[in-house]
């Protein structure tokens, strides 16, 4: 019999085609939004509105213009930032689960957010305003509180000489978030949230290029270290989805662990990104299908045993003459994704991503090192400090 079901998806580009094949695999009718008329998602779907995915006041209206309340199984939103709320929008109007719209904009704000991590002791980060800024607030960070996500615009100064010789001079400075420095590593976490508890959690190290200064990928790995913290993580998420009421959610968290072993979160959103690939080389297991069956309600796949350890790296591109910036040797790479090509701001100046190498090793204690004799600039730091 067919299924008259629809699961509407927010966004129909390059990054939710998965998550739309995904639904339609599962036998559903896929209904999407995006503000491009192009989109390469709307190709595939059953029926299509051209709308913008971080419109949340028109959108949820348009949709629900063209398709009938009683057709909509699900709404998920397989992107970062206001889409997420956008799907919080449509869930209302439909009487589904949602999250309210002042945790939806505490979300949103990276200010809000902080302070609500820091008052539920999901971290202890110092914030500060810049009027209050001293020589004793240093080392910090600073970005941008809306948007920036993946890690983007985020700067990092040693002291107070150096935030005032290169501070931003454009922008309202009520714009940034100010936060104390943590000296760690960073952990990229997936985690399933069914309401009452974390019943999934993969857990990998976060990799930096310190010489461009961006975020190239991440690890799933048997670690001893993080091993040792998962039962922590596992507390601090449920705390921190109690406290907002969060209906079923798949989480993508980004964690620090100072070296006290002290946890701070750092950023939470609500869709995998690489370790889509990572589950898949690891241990065969489908975090879109995770993610999509989240979003019904329906059971999620029992977590599997690790099959290997495995690092993704990004292909990094000089965007004026192609050059290859970051590339993992080819007899390292256990599997190549490529992708359409997407620019990222480097401390070089803009740059491409042509695409994901997977580098697998029996050893998880020699996974990294092998990593970084291929590509010495990356790090499990996000900067390069000296004198602290």
């Amino acid at each position: 019999m067919e299924n008259n079901q629809y699961i509407i998806c927010i966004g129909a580009g390059n990054s939710q085609v998965p998550y739309i094949k995904k639904a339609k695999g599962l036998g559903y009718r896929v209904f999407c939004t995006d503000r491009n008329p192009e989109a390469p998602g709307f190709k595939m779907a059953d029926d299509y509105v051209v709308s913008s995915t971080v419109d949340y006041v028109e959108t949820p209206c348009k949709i629900l213009e063209k398709l009938p309340p009683s057709h909509i199984k699900a709404v998920m939103a397989p992107c970062t930032g206001l889409p997420f709320k956008t799907a919080q929008g449509i869930k209302k109007l439909l009487k589904m689960p949602y999250l309210g719209e002042r945790e939806t904009d505490l979300l949103m704000d990276k200010l809000l957010l902080r302070e609500h991590l820091n008052e539920i002791h999901c971290s202890q980060i110092d914030i500060y305003d810049q009027k209050e800024l001293d020589e004793h607030c240093f080392p910090l960070v600073e970005k941008p509180r809306f948007g920036g996500m993946g890690g983007r615009g985020i700067t990092f100064f040693c002291s107070f000489e150096s935030y005032k010789k290169n501070c931003p001079v454009s922008g309202c400075k009520q714009d940034y978030v100010r936060e104390s420095y943590i000296n760690g590593r960073e952990i990229a976490a997936d985690a399933v949230w069914d309401g009452k508890n974390i019943i999934f959690l993969n857990l990998g190290w976060t990799l930096f290029d310190v010489k461009l200064g961006i975020i190239v990928g991440s690890t799933s790995q048997r670690d001893p270290l993080l091993d040792s913290v998962k039962n922590k993580i596992k507390e601090k998420l449920k705390r921190f989805c109690l406290s907002i009421h969060l209906p079923p959610e798949f989480l993508s968290v980004d964690i620090m662990l100072a070296p006290d072993n002290v946890l701070h979160i750092i950023e939470v959103e609500f869709v995998p990104f690489d370790d889509v690939y990572l589950a898949e080389e690891s241990f065969q297991y489908d975090l879109v299908e995770n993610y999509v069956l989240t979003h019904l309600g329906n059971t999620i796949q029992k977590q599997p045993k690790r099959l290997t350890n495995t690092a993704l790296v990004c292909s990094v591109k000089d965007k004026t003459n192609s050059e290859e910036i970051n590339k993992v040797s080819s007899k390292s790479i256990g599997r190549y994704f490529s992708v359409p090509e997407y620019e990222v701001r480097t401390n070089k100046g803009p740059m491409l991503i042509a695409g994901y190498s997977i580098v697998s090793h029996s050893d998880a204690g020699q996974l990294m090192q092998s990593v970084k004799n291929m590509c010495p600039a990356i790090s499990l730091e996000r900067f390069e400090y000296v004198g602290f």
